[in-house]
């Protein structure tokens, strides 16, 4: 399976959505937010053990599934395909029910608090495992 084909899981998108908010306060710059989450996703795949090549989560995928994140928060039609329903649940989870969502972020990035629960652990964990049996 190449790198570039692995679907967007929510710990992925929770952390496209804090660049994505990050860039809407303004916090950082558009070009930052892409790249942040660009160098952040590929770094947690390297450390999760998937190999990679130089279009996984590179900044021009990261622009267009950007796009997609500001489509379903302004509640607008999308603009180029339909976003996975990974980035539906995530954005409103951002909107609706902000602790779940940062708990989310909190596991993507690496920070376990307490909060995570076993199952949430083991869908974390349990995919990488996975894709090495896979391999």
């Amino acid at each position: 399976m190449a790198s570039s084909r692995i679907l967007w899981d929510e710990y992925e998108t929770a952390i496209l959505m804090d660049f994505f908010m990050q860039y809407k306060a303004g916090k950082i710059a558009q070009t930052d937010a892409i790249s942040g989450t660009s160098k952040a996703l590929r770094e947690r795949a390297k450390k999760n053990g998937v190999e990679i090549d130089d279009v996984f989560r590179n900044e021009n995928g990261i622009a267009m599934q950007m796009s997609k994140i500001e489509d379903l928060y302004a509640e607008r039609k999308d603009r180029l395909s339909k976003a996975p329903l990974v980035f539906e649940n995530i954005v409103d989870k951002y909107v609706n029910d902000r602790p779940s969502f940062d708990r989310i972020l909190k596991g993507a990035r690496g920070v376990n608090d307490g909060t995570m629960s076993v199952q949430e652990q083991f869908f974390k964990y349990g995919k990488v495992f996975l894709c090495v049996l896979l391999l």
